[in-house]
């Protein structure tokens, strides 16, 4: 049994990954439903701070957005109760959860080109300064994502998805000339 599982889930494990959201699609959400959620789909991706063992310079420290394949989801059977509409709407409303991660992301690579420690050998002392400047950023992720399910109910309410799909719109187009790739790179 437990050879099986491994087998499954180093054949299955689809690794977190940075997916161009143009590309995104409902088949990269290959997560188990979760059926009490109340939802028909989820999606999950994140900033991470990855800080090499030295951490002497900046270049230490990489920030990375991924997509969690493995920790999204959708309910099909939901789904299939739905217009083709409603289905698009909602992976548009998911989209956008990544989205907000992108967004994010590009403002700390934005804020880290400015980023110094104060002390390059007190390996505590900055990784203290490391964590104070990666927290405020993935507060406001985990705030903003909040703040728009709220908003749109999930992406029920017509009117403020319309509004979070502009905002969103303008705030990736101010970012535009940050590219994707890791921080610290």
């Amino acid at each position: 049994m437990i050879l099986l599982f491994m087998l499954i889930h180093l054949n299955l494990k689809s690794q977190p990954r940075y997916i161009d959201p143009l590309k995104l699609t409902w088949r990269d959400y290959r997560g188990f439903v979760q059926p009490d959620s109340g939802f028909a789909a989820y999606t999950r991706s994140n900033v991470s701070m990855s800080v090499d063992t030295s951490l002497k310079s900046k270049s230490a420290l990489q920030f990375k957005v991924t997509f969690l394949p493995d920790s999204s989801w959708v309910d099909w059977h939901a789904l299939s109760k739905h217009s083709t509409a409603e289905v698009d709407s909602l992976f548009r409303h998911e989209l956008l959860h990544y989205y907000i991660s992108i967004i994010v992301f590009k403002k700390i690579k934005k804020a880290f080109k400015d980023f110094r420690f104060v002390n390059h050998h007190d390996f505590k002392k900055n990784l203290q300064e490391a964590l104070n400047f990666y927290i405020p950023f993935a507060k406001e992720q985990q705030e903003m994502n909040i703040r728009y399910d709220f908003e749109t109910k999930h992406g029920r309410e017509g009117a403020k998805q319309k509004y979070w799909d502009a905002f969103i719109s303008r705030s990736t187009d101010s970012l535009k000339n940050i590219n994707i790739s890791p921080a610290g790179e």
